[in-house]
Formats: C-alpha cells, sequence, structure tokens
C-alpha cells in the first residue's frame, strides 16, 4: 500500500506541467530567488530512513541529520543552483515526452538524502532532495512547492558534503535477480 501512495504522489507530481502550483504554493522560483539572494547555504545530508523518528534538535524538516556544512562561496552555491536547475529542466523535459507516449510509470519514494537552508530578504527557503525518485519539496515559510529533478546534480551535492568531511548515505544496492 505505501508503494502504492509514494506511486500515486510521484505520477501525480509529474503530470504536472512545469511551474503548475496551486494559488498558496511557492513556484521554484520563488525559492530559487531566496537561494540565489542568500549569502550563505546549509547544505544537509540526511538519513533516508522513512521510519527514524529523531529528535528534533538532530532533524531537519523531521528527517535525521548526518551531517552538515554552511556553503559560504558563491561560486559553489551558484554551481550547485545551476546543476538543480539543470536537473529540474531536464526531468520537466523527460516528463513531458514520456507523457506523450501515454501514463507515466514509476516505483516511487520519497527517501531525501540532502537538504538545503537559505535565508534572504528576510524569507527562508528550506528545500528537500530525493535524487533517487526524483521530488525535491521546498518551504517558504508554512508555505510548500514541489518541483521535480533527475539524478545529475547528486555528484555536485555529494562533493561539496564530502569535502567538507560529511558522510552522505549511499543508495541500497538493486537486489540481484
Amino acid at each position: 500500500m505505501r508503494a502504492l501512495v509514494r506511486l500515486t504522489c510521484l505520477v501525480a507530481l509529474a503530470s504536472l506541467p512545469a511551474g503548475a502550483r496551486s494559488d498558496d504554493a511557492p513556484a521554484w522560483k520563488d525559492a530559487r530567488s531566496v537561494l540565489e539572494g542568500a549569502t550563505e547555504w546549509e547544505l544537509f545530508a540526511l538519513d533516508p530512513d522513512p521510519d527514524l523518528k529523531p529528535d528534533p534538535k538532530d532533524a531537519f524538516r523531521k528527517w535525521k541529520v548526518r551531517g552538515k556544512t554552511v556553503v559560504k562561496v558563491a561560486d559553489a552555491r551558484k554551481a550547485l543552483l545551476a546543476a538543480l536547475d539543470s536537473g529540474i529542466a531536464n526531468e520537466a523535459e523527460r516528463v513531458r515526452k514520456e507523457l506523450d507516449k501515454g501514463p507515466l510509470t514509476g516505483t516511487g519514494c520519497f527517501q531525501p538524502r540532502h537538504g538545503i537552508r537559505a535565508t534572504a530578504g528576510g524569507q527562508t527557503v528550506e528545500v528537500l532532495i530525493c535524487f533517487e525518485c526524483k521530488p525535491v519539496y521546498f518551504y517558504l515559510g508554512e508555505r510548500m512547492g514541489q518541483a521535480i529533478t533527475d539524478e545529475s546534480p547528486q555528484k555536485a551535492f555529494d562533493k561539496v558534503l564530502t569535502d567538507a568531511g560529511v558522510s552522505v548515505a549511499r543508495r541500497p544496492e538493486p537486489k540481484k535477480k
């Protein structure tokens, strides 16, 4: 049942046209604006186990924090944002092409291994990213929005974390048949 719910959420998310949103949901451009204007980001490595119930002081958006680093160098933030923008654009294009062929299928999950917190212009954005199943959930205050990405930005995010000595949770190896 849980897999079916995840699949349904993934298909619903993936079937939205790029930029689609409800009236109270922020668009990616709103979250991106805060990320772009921030002078530093907190970049989190998260434990993707949905059954963990971490102490709130050890959590980011209810996910256990394995470690984090502060990204102060503007060029590093720009590179991460460009990678994420590219991943979102690539996935939106892939979904558009797939929808032309018929209904989408997928395994669906939400096991984020990456998070970002940034503040600019009096607004804070928090971002949860699951490169495995592609959702990007972002929060501006109490408002939540979503986008989808492909896996391409993960290497850049992992590199920043591992260069800072932060351990990133690895995906499980596929089961052999």
